[in-house]
């Protein structure tokens, strides 16, 4: 997981590369100029496909003497002669091998070692020559089948284990390089093979299959898209980048439902940035105006008598069954997103109407009016707990005010709270969080 974390912000290139750096792995200078001592190559053990003599077993041992004194001619001469009795044998392949690499005839030299691999497959001479000089010319790929080759040979090898992790981090770099590189020339399909030859490698970076999510949406292939950017979120839950992308994408699909559940989920760890914001503007102008009026809502510093009046009638639609008596006619609610909801609040006396037929919604609510509708609205439902007003000292609200009764039981209630002086400040306005924090608490009153 820490991989994850860590190249979460980076490039993926850049930090695969550092990914690797900290790993200490074995590598031989196979690649030209090697010096021929025979203490820098492996010693061509015995393999069951040589059929070598007692006799030529000698010989081959005093050949590697005379190769590692840097008498390479007489090595040469000797390992042939060895060579033209037993054309198959791994062990004179692989020790003539060495010559031509420390040459630099590097092509014969690769010829010979995998001739020598065509006999013994698990000649572990060869394949650890093989993997060392794929490493040094830095063909990862090649070098990480080799190695992966000798492990199986010789698991109990530890040095494999290493290795192989770092052929395998080096190799997805390769691979992220050249998906980077495919993707600047606009050769899209070449840049999806690189990321899915990456993601074979190093399944468990999830950032990877991001950027294959980006290379699929560019190439219209939708429902791939979301698969990729669906694996990474499943690696990886708090990379919010992806859920982003993925609810971009369900938003270009019409999946207004997937990509509001992405979007509020992502809401509901970290504040909203501006370009979530617009996705769940874009998410809402799909649905109800009413819901766009909400989710507005809760940022406001201060709302007005009909957004409370709106809020209480969304979010307790039962409440038109307790309405008597004919409706109570509004004249200002035309230009009010709640209009419809308000004459209800006004029958219930939860916000009460003017003489005039006015409700005037815009009027900025204040507290008082606040504790006064959830305190009434409790009383309509029979809801009304036991409260502890009598031990309620509030210092700028005396017992004679009218509406005292009221504050006190949704202050005793913990439904609005004091300040730190103990003051209710009941003709200052609340913000649309404090309201809808309210409206969640009486919900869960009368469940």
């Amino acid at each position: 997981m820490w991989v994850n974390q860590n190249i979460r912000n980076r490039t993926g290139a850049n930090l695969l590369f550092l990914l690797v750096a900290g790993f200490c792995f074995i590598s031989f200078n196979l690649a030209g100029g090697a010096q021929p001592h025979s203490e820098t190559w492996v010693f061509p053990t015995v393999s069951p496909a040589d059929h070598f003599s007692e006799k030529e077993n000698r010989q081959f041992e005093t050949q590697w003497k005379n190769f590692g004194s840097g008498k390479i001619q007489k090595a040469r001469k000797g390992w042939n002669s060895i060579l033209k009795k037993h054309p198959a044998s791994p062990r004179a392949l692989t020790a003539l091998s060495f010559i031509d690499l420390s040459s630099g005839t590097t092509e014969s030299g690769i010829i010979k070692l995998e001739a020598a691999l065509k006999s013994d497959p698990r000649y572990l001479p060869a394949l650890q020559t093989l993997a060392h000089y794929f490493n040094g010319i830095k063909d990862y790929e090649r070098a990480y089948d080799y190695t992966a080759q000798w492990s199986k040979a010789n698991p109990s090898d530890p040095r494999t284990r290493v290795e192989l992790e770092s052929l395998r981090l080096l190799l997805t770099d390769q691979y992220v390089k050249e998906a980077q590189a495919a993707r600047a020339n606009g050769k899209w399909a070449a840049a999806e093979e690189a990321y899915l030859q990456a993601i074979s490698k190093a399944p468990e970076l999830s950032l990877l299959s991001r950027e294959l999510g980006d290379i699929l949406v560019y190439e219209g292939k939708v429902q791939q898209a979301e698969d990729s950017y669906t694996r990474a979120i499943r690696q990886d839950p708090s990379d919010i980048e992806t859920k982003k992308k993925l609810a971009d994408l369900f938003l270009k699909t019409k999946q207004e439902d997937k990509a509001a559940a992405l979007l509020k989920e992502i809401s509901a760890t970290q504040e909203p940035d501006a370009e979530t914001r617009a996705m769940l503007n874009r998410v809402l102008a799909h649905s109800d105006p009413i819901e766009v009026a909400l989710s507005e809502l809760r940022r406001r510093p201060q709302i007005n008598r009909g957004d409370l009046g709106g809020l209480l009638a969304v979010r307790f639609p039962f409440l038109k069954e307790f309405q008597s008596g004919p409706p109570v006619i509004l004249s200002d609610l035309k230009n009010h997103w709640a209009g419809k909801y308000l004459p209800l609040i006004a029958n219930l006396n939860l916000i009460p109407a003017f003489p005039n037929h006015q409700f005037k919604p815009f009027v900025t609510v204040r507290r008082y009016e606040v504790a006064v509708a959830a305190n009434h609205l409790l009383t309509l439902l029979n809801r009304q707990p036991p409260s502890t007003s009598s031990t309620v000292r509030i210092l700028d609200v005396p017992k004679t005010n009218v509406h005292y009764n009221a504050i006190s039981q949704v202050v005793s209630l913990d439904l609005m709270k004091l300040d730190n002086n103990n003051r209710f400040r009941p003709n200052e306005s609340i913000s649309g969080e404090e309201a809808l924090q309210l409206v969640n608490q009486i919900e869960k009153i009368i469940r």
